[in-house]
């Protein structure tokens, strides 16, 4: 599982991040910073 803040998206990584779990299909959840990193209807 991923845990996903605010830092991804101050290192502009949120395209890497978005295809890394896209391949990976791993389940993601995130901190309040880190939302909108991540689409809130991802099936994971």
């Amino acid at each position: 599982m991923l845990y996903v803040g605010g830092g991804v998206g101050m290192a502009q990584a949120v395209p890497a991040l978005r295809k890394f779990i896209a391949v990976t299909q791993m389940p993601v959840t995130c901190t309040l910073k880190g939302l909108g990193a991540v689409e809130a209807d991802y099936p994971y």
